[in-house]
C-alpha cells in the first residue's frame, strides 16, 4: 500500500486479512494475508474496509 500510494518501499511489520475476517474464527485463522506495514494497517487498510 506504500508503494501504491507515494512510491516508497517499507518493510512489512503486520499480516493482515485480505477479506475483513469480522469475528468469523475460521476467516481468522485460515483466510488470505497480505504484508502491510503498521501504518497502513492502522489508517489506510482500516479506511478501506469501513467502506466495504
Amino acid at each position: 500500500m506504500c508503494f501504491e500510494r507515494d512510491g516508497s518501499i517499507v518493510p512489512a511489520n503486520v499480516a493482515d486479512h485480505r477479506d475483513p475476517h469480522r469475528e468469523d474464527w475460521h476467516k481468522f485463522w485460515f483466510g488470505e494475508l497480505d504484508s502491510l506495514c503498521a501504518p497502513c494497517h492502522s489508517s489506510d487498510k482500516q479506511r478501506a474496509e469501513k467502506n466495504l
